[in-house]
């Protein structure tokens, strides 16, 4: 079995955000290798995918009138299936840990309350932990933080004067992005990369990702901008991962075939 693990961002998401057997697995599996590195990458989607999500619904909780409203508002993004989908794992999460409490608790703490403004009031502290803890605890999930991202400013989210939690940049401003020479000075394996995407399920990420690898391949001197940046997505890990290492993740479907493209390995939590 391999000491040396190369997390990826569905590790990151579930050790820290997720309360569920998910979680649990995934912070037993970094516990089992003897050394875990976790690239700079995987903080900049953390911050701009899942975490910002569960950013979302905690603003919702803070700005709408009721909690059966900032409830309501988790159905109108099903068309971002990602948002919804985190935005419902975090209300659950927040369901059962005030599940554990006794009705007379939340009575004696919020007494004239209704069980809605004092699910909302409870609602807001929680997330609100959650989301600054998470984004504490990410260069201490792994043994090391590896591979810096020069035109990436990973700045810590700040609460406003109307309590709401201003999150960016999750993106980087730059017009051309550090890993187009990452990927340009290993030219045979962004080759293998962009060749591997045919054997890659079909779905529209797939689809961006040939697209920005075929360019890299093609046209090594075109700027990188930030949405090609988050188009290459798992490539970014397979084309990192150090030799001695197995990316550990949770999206098997994309890893496994790009990591055997770059000579690596991906396994399973």
């Amino acid at each position: 079995m391999p000491t040396k693990a190369f997390l990826d961002t569905t590790i990151l998401t579930d050790a820290l955000l997720k309360q569920n057997e998910q979680g649990r697995c995934a912070r037993t599996a970094v516990s089992r290798y003897d050394i875990t590195e976790l690239p700079t990458y995987a903080i900049k989607e953390f911050k701009a995918g899942p975490l910002r999500n569960y950013v979302w619904f905690y603003n919702k909780v803070v700005s709408l009138s009721s909690w059966e409203d900032a409830v309501a508002t988790i159905p109108s993004v099903r068309r971002q299936f990602n948002k919804m989908s985190t935005a419902l794992q975090a209300l659950a999460d927040f369901e059962g840990s005030i599940s554990k409490a006794l009705p007379s608790d939340f009575i004696t703490k919020h007494p004239g309350r209704t069980m809605g403004e004092i699910k909302k009031k409870e609602a807001e502290v929680w997330l609100k932990t959650k989301i600054f803890y998470a984004w504490m605890q990410r260069r201490h999930l792994a043994t090391n933080v590896v591979e810096p991202l020069s035109c990436y400013e990973e700045r810590d989210p700040v609460i406003n004067k109307h309590r709401l939690i201003i999150d960016k940049p999750v993106h980087c401003p730059t017009d051309d992005c550090c890993l187009r020479s990452q990927f340009t000075g290993k030219s045979a394996l962004t080759a293998e990369l962009f060749k591997a995407c045919e054997s890659l399920p079909a779905k529209a990420e797939t689809t961006k990702r040939r697209q920005i690898l075929r360019q890299l391949v093609r046209h090594p001197e075109r700027p990188l901008e930030d949405k090609d940046c988050r188009n290459l997505g798992d490539a970014v890990f397979a084309l990192q991962c150090p030799k001695d290492a197995v990316i550990l993740t949770t999206n098997m479907a994309d890893h496994s075939i790009l990591a055997a493209a770059a000579g690596v390995s991906a396994e399973h939590p």
